[in-house]
This record gives C-alpha cells, structure tokens and sequence, in this order.
C-alpha cells in the first residue's frame, strides 16, 4: 500500500517493484510469491480491495509459471516411465536445494564471506514416538546440518531439538553459536513449507488424469512421497480434490 502511494497510484510500476522486492530477499522467492497470491486470494473472499487486486496481477505470474513447470515435469516424467514416487521427491529436493542455494547467496553478501547451509537429513520423530510426529515432520522435527562461513565449519546434528535447546536455554554450544542463525532461517523456511502444497497436488492431477491410479490412491502415494512437503496432515485430502477435479477437466466436453 505504501509503495503503490509513493508511486502515485502507478500499479504497474509498483507490481514489478514488490516481484524485484520478493526475489531480492527471499530464501525461495517461488514459495514467496506464490504465498502473496494465496494470502490476497483468501483476502479477497472478505473484501476486494485495489492493493489485493494489484498483489494477486503481480503474483500471477510465478503461480502460472509454478503450476505449469510442475505439471510439465511430471508428465514427461511420468509418461518416460518414472514412478510417482520419484516425481513428487524430486519437487521436494529441489525445494530444498532452492532454498540452501539462495540462502549462500543472501549470507555471502550480508557477511562479505562464503556462507553455504547444507541440509543432511531432515525427517520426523526426534523425540517423540508417535505415528503423528514422524508421519508429519514439523511437529517434531530431526534435522542436521552444516553451516560453512569461510574457513569456519560447524556440524549441527539434531539442531532443532538439541542444539538450539542447549544455545538457548543452557548457553552451550558456544563453538557453533555463530551459524544457529544461519541454520535457524533456513529450517524456518522448509518447515512453513506446506503453506504452497504445489509439490503435490499438481504430481497427483497428472497422475489421475494418466490413470496411474485412482485419486484416492495417487494421493495415498503422493504423501507417503512427500517427504518435505510431508509437513502438517492436510496434503493427501488436497492431493485428492484436485486430482479428481483434473480427472473432471480432462473429460469435459462441450
């Protein structure tokens, strides 16, 4: 609101400075616009507004994009004789992946030094013992990591449930407290990742449609694949909607 007044009501110009803006600083700029658009959609059912109006035209864009990438990959893939499993994977580890490369990227020019974090394992269950916790990994999440800054490397295993317990509240681990930021942002990131469920509702749209199964089954497959997107329950009953709606699309006839 405030850069469209600054811009004297100029929308077009304003939209492509809040796109620049959001890829500029963001740890996954896709995940970050694809966020504005679900949040000014959602804002939208209450009250149109010209600032959720110009937010949704701005971010439409990458979600077009987003969709369609997904969608294409996972036909071709899926179609060359690649399992579901590895469709929907693949999505997940370029998601990780995305978000280590631009938070080097980020770090390096905020510190003047070569920062890279590197996730080496990320699942459920660090302490608790329930299905709940290990099916749904951001309720209790295992993660270890690296964080490099230069010549200093600091190996983090189980940092979100010892590490930064024992930072925080004992003031140990003071050889590694200089990357728990570094680390802490990026684990943010991947744990509110189930906020865009793209992963997988679209690799379950593609595969009902190819009759890779029904979609109650292509979505049981879908989230038991989903090892990141995998984060809160809510994803297989997604997963099942919209492949049933694209089984609807695809067989309509004027």
């Amino acid at each position: 609101m405030k850069t469209l007044l600054k811009n004297e009501g100029d929308v077009a110009k304003t939209m492509d400075q809040i796109v620049e803006e959001r890829k500029s600083i963001s740890l996954d700029p896709e995940v970050a616009l694809l966020s504005i658009n679900t949040i000014c959609r959602k804002a939208n059912e209450l009250y149109r507004g010209s600032v959720t109006n110009m937010l949704i035209d701005a971010t439409e864009p990458a979600r077009a994009l987003a969709v369609h990438r997904r969608a294409e990959y996972a036909y071709d893939q899926l179609k060359a004789g690649a399992s579901l499993e590895e469709v929907v994977k693949y999505f997940d580890q370029e998601r990780i992946e995305r978000a280590e490369s631009y938070a080097g990227k980020l770090f390096s020019a905020m510190t003047g030094e070569d920062v890279t974090v590197k996730i080496r394992k990320l699942e459920g269950g660090a302490r608790r013992e329930s299905k709940l916790a290990h099916k749904y990994w951001s309720f209790d999440p295992n993660i270890d990591l690296t964080v490099t800054m230069g010549d200093s490397v600091a190996e983090m295993d189980g940092f979100v449930h010892d590490i930064v317990v024992k930072a925080t509240l004992k003031g140990e681990c003071e050889d590694v407290a200089w990357a728990i930021p570094f680390a802490a942002a990026v684990v943010s990131e991947l744990a509110l990742n189930a906020c865009s469920s793209l992963n997988m509702v679209v690799p379950a749209g593609v595969a009902s449609v190819l009759k890779l199964g029904t979609p109650k089954e292509v979505a049981n497959i879908v989230e038991n694949a989903a090892f990141l997107s995998r984060a809160i329950p809510g994803g297989k009953v997604s997963c099942e909607r919209v492949g049933n709606l694209a089984l609807r699309i695809a067989s309509y006839e004027e």
